[in-house]
């Protein structure tokens, strides 16, 4: 430290000496200058004398790298790279998830189960006829409605009061059609016909045996078929009745069935009319095309009995009868299907 103060002030010295003799050298002007500037120094030379100027920080030069020496350098230092981050695709996620959900529901679920035992549940096998029951409209409320509705639900129903029900006994029907067709009785008949209207039967069935009746050779099944068929308007009384009407041999029998026809000629059972005429054999349309236009025409007198349901119907018998009247092949139905479709143009306008 001393050696560097030392230095110092022999420069200062040296400073002086030198400035002493260039101000002999230099004009008055510039000689005043010079004293200016030694007065200064004389006031701060004794501070920088007692405490010379320390830098507080020292920055180191910078020194720049030729490119191979670089390049060299940071080949020799490894470069660390963090390790890979293991990535669960959303997919495994998802599994995981939902196998843990299944194991916990899994076990909700036996925890409840050993809780709560199941009663045990004991089948009864039944027979086809005896799961079903036949529920037939009355009579007096228009066209047959045909529903099926459970047995037990029947059985219930007719006895409330009952613990259990009983199966009714299976119906042999080829025993019922010989019995019938060959020596029948009122009686029989009326057993018969209790059958259906029980459910035990299907109204199929009932009229299978009431055609094959028909078709007998004895009178009195035709007759009884003629009965039989007279106790509900429908489709299937409606064709016994007429092939009755056009073949029965026997003019009581004959005469009984026309009569029996005559309650198809209320407009009510205007729609039962329509499967015949679409379905039925050419006695069937040709029946049905009478009744229709007997119903026309009793409605002309009384137009304000047309409603629009009735016209509905009329407008769908325009487009039945209208082929008809141009087939030849059957004279008496193509003159019954012109006769009605003229008089249902006339009232429908």
């Amino acid at each position: 430290m001393k050696r560097w103060i030392f230095i110092f002030v022999a420069t200062v010295i040296v400073s002086k000496l030198m400035a002493s003799a260039m101000l002999s050298l230099m004009p008055e002007t510039t000689h005043e200058i010079i004293e200016k500037i030694s007065s200064v120094n004389k006031v701060f030379a004794p501070s920088v004398i007692e405490k010379p100027i320390v830098p507080e920080k020292i920055i180191a030069p910078k020194v720049v790298l030729p490119t191979k020496a670089f390049l060299a350098y940071n080949k020799a230092i490894p470069l660390v790279t963090p390790a890979p981050v293991k990535k669960i695709s959303s997919a495994a996620a998802d599994a995981h998830e939902e196998k843990a959900r299944r194991k916990k529901r899994k076990k909700k679920l036996e925890d409840a189960a050993s809780k709560k035992k199941s009663p045990e549940l004991t089948v009864i096998k039944v027979g086809a006829s005896d799961n079903k029951r036949l529920e037939v409209a009355p009579i007096s409320h228009g066209p047959i409605n045909v529903a099926f509705v459970p047995a037990d639900q029947k059985d219930k129903a007719d006895n409330a009061t009952s613990a259990a029900t009983t199966a009714a006994p299976k119906v042999n029907l080829a025993e019922w059609a010989a019995k019938l067709t060959t020596k029948p009785t009122s009686a029989d008949a009326k057993a018969f016909l209790a059958l259906y209207k029980s459910g035990q039967i299907t109204s199929h069935d009932y009229y299978s045996v009431m055609s094959l009746m028909q078709k007998s050779a004895n009178k009195e099944a035709r007759r009884l078929a003629v009965v039989g068929s007279s106790m509900e308007p429908n489709p299937e009384a409606f064709q016994v009745l007429v092939r009755e009407k056009y073949n029965e041999k026997e003019a009581d029998v004959q005469a009984l069935a026309t009569t029996r026809l005559q309650v198809y000629k209320d407009v009510k059972y205007l729609g039962l009319l329509t499967q015949p005429m679409m379905s039925g054999d050419v006695y069937a349309k040709t029946e049905a095309s009478d009744l229709i236009r007997q119903i026309a025409q009793g409605l002309g007198t009384t137009p304000k009995a047309l409603t629009a349901d009735t016209k509905l119907w009329f407008t769908r018998f325009v487009a039945i009868l209208t082929p008809m009247t141009k087939d030849a092949s059957q004279a008496s139905l193509q003159a019954s299907a012109t006769q009605t479709l003229s008089i249902l143009h006339t009232i429908l306008g």
